[in-house]
């Protein structure tokens, strides 16, 4: 479980673009040929809320918002996993100080 008053912040490496409806693109490095990751809407609002402003707690909150009806604890479960996934993948900073 994640600390949800942690606030996630990309990677200095890591450059990204908003495309609208489209979502958001990814790159590594990209100055150095690094990977390039297509997000669907609900990844790219939660990249695009790890600024290093937005805690965990505020990023599931406003990820609720866009989905009605839906059971805040499979939202938590699913940020917190997606979360997880960019820190292993050198998106965001470490979650653990």
């Amino acid at each position: 479980m994640i600390n949800k008053d942690i606030k996630p912040e990309i990677c200095k490496d890591v450059v990204w673009k908003d495309e609208g409806k489209k979502g958001v693109t990814v790159s590594l490095a990209s100055y150095l040929g690094g990977p390039i990751r297509f997000l669907n809407p609900t990844a790219s609002k939660i990249v695009k809320l790890s600024d290093g402003k937005h805690t965990v707690e505020e990023i599931i909150d406003e990820v609720c918002k866009s989905f009605e009806d839906t059971d805040r604890k499979l939202v938590e479960k699913d940020v917190e996993k997606f979360l997880r996934t960019l820190e292993e993948k050198k998106i965001i900073k470490p979650l653990e100080i």
